[in-house]
């Protein structure tokens, strides 16, 4: 009623810190209709605040994983920032 723009499903909440490539991979090929959100915080080096389990690198990895991007490509997913969801619509 406001006209907040908000995603429909969110995907990696539980996973967080372990988003790798499989893991990324299969929530691609199994995203439902509507937006979703892939919960990840990636870094080419894990930041000092992170948890010393935080795989920063392989969730930064899994974002440029040429697989996930022919998933992407072969599904058409449509990708965008979390900050250009208002955009969308």
């Amino acid at each position: 009623a406001a006209g907040i723009h908000h995603n429909d499903w969110i995907f990696g909440l539980a996973d967080s810190g372990a988003m790798g490539s499989a893991r990324m991979r299969r929530y691609l090929e199994a995203l439902p209709d509507g937006v979703s959100e892939l919960y990840v915080h990636p870094a080419r080096e894990r930041p000092a605040e992170y948890p010393p389990h935080y795989d920063s690198r392989g969730e930064f990895e899994a974002l440029i994983d040429p697989a996930a991007a022919e998933i992407i490509t072969r599904r058409g997913i449509r990708t965008l920032p979390f900050a250009g969801l208002s955009a969308a619509f």
